[in-house]
């Protein structure tokens, strides 16, 4: 089993885009989103909403307080926590971004579900197949989307090498091994700065 080596069609990412545009339109064209977990992925998660013109964090969360003050700092992010159901009780964000470790994925994908809030989980979304099943079912009873964050597999690159496994030119493909290389000296304040 596992991830297909093809990536979704298009009208099915259409669909998920489609999801989050709706989630707007029901909190007055604003999507409020909330990140706990406020590690390295988070910092990306940050920069990608703040982008979005139809979505602003609310809030963030994480276990240190002093990580959690000067994320909502560097992001200007007006409320931190570092109690999870406190964030969720008094923000009621419209998408939760669950970047904490994987041991934790499921517990606090499933508490964001039942208190009503859409979730984007990073990979791997839990240890097992049986909490997986878990959130998908709570989030079908919730009427909410469980999403497990792949964000890479629609970049140009990685297209290109779906095209070349499709195609048949690199023969039988069992394993890939990937490095990514980014210009860091392009990041600035948190997100990649266009030179052009």
């Amino acid at each position: 089993d596992g991830i297909p080596l093809t990536p979704q069609p298009r009208s099915r990412r259409r669909t998920k885009l489609s999801t989050v545009r709706q989630m707007s339109k029901a909190t007055n064209n604003q999507t409020t989103a909330a990140i706990v977990g406020l590690g390295h992925i988070a910092q990306q998660h940050l920069a990608a909403v703040q982008t979005l013109p139809y979505a602003g964090v609310a809030a963030v969360c994480d276990r240190s307080p002093a990580t959690a003050e000067a994320t909502a700092q560097r992001f200007g992010i007006e409320r931190w926590y570092v109690d999870f159901d406190q964030m969720l009780a008094e923000t009621q964000p419209s998408v939760v971004h669950v970047t904490t470790p994987p041991s934790s994925h499921a517990m606090l994908a499933m508490r964001a579900l039942a208190a009503g809030s859409h979730v984007i989980v990073e990979k791997p979304a839990a240890p097992s197949l049986a909490e997986v099943d878990d959130m998908l079912a709570l989030a079908g009873r919730q009427q909410r989307s469980c999403i497990e964050d792949y964000n890479y597999v629609f970049n140009p690159e990685v297209r290109q090498l779906f095209r070349f496994i499709e195609s048949g030119e690199l023969g039988d493909v069992c394993h890939v091994d990937l490095f990514l290389s980014l210009d860091v000296g392009a990041v600035k304040g948190g997100a990649v700065q266009n030179e052009s």
